[in-house]
């Protein structure tokens, strides 16, 4: 009998595919993945531990935000595929957190921190093998994307419902467990 807390191979497979196309982008900018790439820029980095501060960086939040949301067309919002792209990339990882991993009781907190947790990986690989630029408002844009997969999840999902309670199938009145929540409402909750 299979595990209903247990996610489909097709899911997971799509899950796999999609961590792929993000380390595909984001690490290699869509060229051919190759491992050894990264090993020999970590080479490069250990023989020479400075470069490190040679590359471009941002640390001050919303700087790049702000460019970019002034040079943004809203008759073409992917013109700026900085800031369109970051957070449209993350979209899926808020989607599937709770599909893939339905053992764990996801909430806004929890998708908000595998989602900065996981650009930061990302974010830092870059730094540290000098293949990208380290930039906060990445980190800010990607988290935002998983946030906003997480709310399209619950807001296709629905609420969690219970059993119906005794008092209400007496013709009582409808438990708090039994009412429709609004959307803020249940995407605080755990499920």
């Amino acid at each position: 009998m299979k595990n209903s807390k247990s996610p489909g191979v097709l899911t997971l497979i799509s899950f796999t595919a999609y961590l792929y196309l993000l380390v595909k982008v984001i690490l290699f900018k869509g060229g051919h993945v190759d491992v050894h790439i990264l090993l020999q820029q970590f080479q490069r980095t250990l023989q020479d531990p400075g470069r490190i501060f040679l590359r471009p960086y941002n640390l001050v939040p919303f700087n790049e935000i702000k460019r970019d949301l002034h040079h943004l067309s809203l008759s073409n919002p992917f013109l700026n595929i900085n800031l369109t792209g970051n957070v449209l990339a993350f979209i899926p990882l808020g989607l599937f957190l709770p599909v893939v991993f339905r053992n764990v009781q996801w909430s806004v907190v929890k998708v908000l921190m595998c989602s900065l947790l996981l650009s930061l990986c990302f974010e830092s690989t870059q730094l540290v093998l000098a293949i990208g630029t380290f930039d906060v408002d990445d980190l800010l844009l990607n988290t935002l994307g998983g946030l906003v997969g997480y709310i399209l999840y619950k807001m296709f999902s629905g609420p969690a419902r219970r059993k119906p309670d005794s008092e209400a199938d007496r013709g009582g009145e409808t438990p708090r467990s039994q009412q429709r929540l609004s959307t803020p409402e249940y995407l605080f909750l755990d499920k």
